[in-house]
C-alpha cells in the first residue's frame, strides 16, 4: 500500500461516517495553527523532544469544541470549511498532516475519539512511567522475557520503557537521534535497521508521526498480518479509530495519568489499548 493509497482509504472511511453529512451541511470552519514549544509542553523538564529542535511542530485545529493535533514538518496557518478539508491534496506530507489535524478534530467534536491534545507539564513523563509498568506486567505475564521494539524518538518512553524491558530497541530517522546513547540502549538508525527491528520485536510501539512523513503503510500492514503493533501519539487518534489500529494513550491531556473518560459513543476508555 502506498501513502495515498492509505490516505484515499482514510479519506473514504471518515466521508462514510454517518454523522458527517449534517456536517457537511452547515458548513462550519475548522481553524488550524501551529504551536509553540510552550503550547506544547509547558513546563515538562526533559529538554530533548523532538518538537524543541524546530524540525517538527505541532499544528492544531479546532473545529466547534473538538481539537486535534498532528506533527508536520510543514506547519500551516488555515481556516478552511469540512468540505475544503475533504478536497485536499493528500498526495502532499503538508496536506496530509493538514487533513489529519482537521480529521481529529472533526471525530473528537463527535465523540468518536478522545485524547487528541499533547499532554504537558509533568503528563508525558506520568505517561511514560505509567505505560512502562503497565506493559511490563501485561506483557511479562504473556509472554515472558518480551522483546520490545519503540519506532520514534519518544524520550520519556525511552527512559521508562529501556528501564521496564531488558529486550528493548528504539529506532529514530532523525540524524542527530540516532546513534544516541542511553538507559544501556541505542537508537539505531531506522532508515536501515526497522524492518529488522520489528521482525524482531514480540511487541512493537510506533509513533503516530509515521503518517505525517510517509512510512507509515509498512506499520498498518504489519497490523493487517496479526502483529501485535501499538501506536502512540496524537496524531494517529482518528486514523487508529477508522482503521481498527490499536493506540496506546495512558495520559489525558491534563496530564493525569490513567485517566478513565470514554468517548460520549461508548467507545474505549483513555489509559488503555483503544481500538
Amino acid at each position: 500500500m502506498t501513502t495515498e493509497e492509505l490516505f484515499g482509504l482514510l479519506k473514504a472511511r471518515f466521508c462514510a461516517l454517518p454523522e458527517l453529512p449534517p456536517l457537511l451541511e452547515a458548513g462550519d470552519s475548522i481553524e488550524v495553527r501551529p504551536l509553540t514549544p510552550g503550547d506544547i509542553l509547558g513546563t515538562a523538564e526533559r529538554t530533548d523532544f523532538p518538537v524543541l529542535a524546530g524540525k517538527e511542530i505541532i499544528q492544531q485545529a479546532a473545529f466547534r469544541e473538538g481539537r486535534g493535533q498532528a506533527f508536520t514538518g510543514q506547519p500551516v496557518s488555515r481556516t478552511l470549511t469540512l468540505a475544503q478539508l475533504l478536497d485536499l491534496d493528500l498526495s502532499s506530507h503538508r496536506e496530509q498532516a493538514l487533513f489529519l489535524a482537521g480529521l481529529n478534530a472533526v471525530l473528537h467534536h463527535l465523540g468518536l475519539i478522545s485524547d487528541t491534545v499533547h499532554c504537558k507539564d509533568q503528563g508525558p513523563e506520568d505517561c511514560a512511567r505509567t505505560a512502562a509498568a503497565a506493559l511490563q506486567a501485561e506483557l511479562r505475564a504473556e509472554l515472558g522475557d518480551v522483546k520490545l521494539a519503540l519506532i520514534g524518538y519518544q524520550p520519556c518512553l525511552y527512559a521508562h520503557l529501556s528501564g521496564a524491558f531488558p529486550r528493548f530497541r528504539v529506532t529514530d530517522l532523525s540524524p542527530d537521534k540516532i546513534g544516541i546513547r542511553k538507559y544501556g540502549c541505542t537508537v539505531e538508525d531506522g532508515s536501515r535497521v526497522t524492518e529488522e527491528v520489528c521482525a524482531w520485536a514480540d511487541v512493537i510501539l510506533c509513533t503516530g508521526s509515521t503518517l505525517t512523513n510517509g512510512t507509515f503503510p509498512p506499520f498498518y500492514e504489519l497490523a493487517q498480518t496479526g502483529r501485535d503493533i501499538r501506536f502512540y501519539g496524537t496524531t494517529v487518534a482518528g486514523a487508529a479509530r477508522l482503521l481498527g489500529l490499536k493506540r496506546l494513550c495512558w495520559a489525558n491531556a491534563n496530564g493525569r495519568p490513567g485517566a478513565s473518560r470514554r468517548p460520549r459513543n461508548g467507545g474505549p476508555g483513555l489509559g488503555r489499548l483503544a481500538q
